[in-house]
């Protein structure tokens, strides 16, 4: 049963904020101003304590991370990840909510990765990629990262924004 309370968000970016399977926290990116510079960073706000943390990955706190994706167990978040704010290409990471430990998806820096999408068990994600650089005439390319092996393969060339269909 809702509380009826209003909570306002100050959130950042292209992507709306994500709630996490049990509907307690949100996790949404928020524009963080440091050294002068502004920087896109994510936050984790826990509903119930109305408490709001930062969110980086530990050994990877210069890095951009962006438009969470929390696995329908709540357990891990996919998050898009740019080594700096200046990088062109668009890593995948599995993160904790908590930001705790991180373990990356794809690291081909010849290609960036968006547009991904957790399938309803948890056991698969599908994304879009696509090369980058001096290199003409590219295409985009559905890709499928299995939970199980934990091997990526191409299911659909010259395809773009992909989603599972119930």
């Amino acid at each position: 049963m809702g509380t009826h309370q209003e909570t306002v968000l100050h959130t950042f970016g292209p992507t709306l904020p994500t709630w996490s399977p049990d509907s307690q926290h949100l996790m949404f990116n928020q524009l963080i101003v440091s050294g002068g510079q502004a920087i896109s960073a994510l936050a984790l706000a826990d509903l119930a304590t109305q408490n709001l943390i930062t969110v980086s990955v530990r050994g990877q706190e210069s890095a951009v991370l962006s438009a969470p994706a929390w696995s329908p167990t709540g357990e891990s978040v996919l998050v898009g990840l740019k080594r700096t704010a200046s990088d062109p290409s668009n890593q995948l990471m599995l993160i904790r909510p908590d930001g705790d430990s991180g373990r990356l998806l794809t690291t081909d820096e010849a290609y960036s990765q968006c547009c991904y999408q957790w399938d309803p068990w948890g056991q698969a994600i599908v994304f879009q990629r696509i090369q980058i650089g001096p290199v003409s005439g590219t295409t985009p390319e559905i890709m499928v990262w299995s939970a199980t092996t934990g091997q990526t393969r191409e299911v659909v060339k010259n395809g773009f924004s992909p989603a599972w269909q119930p």
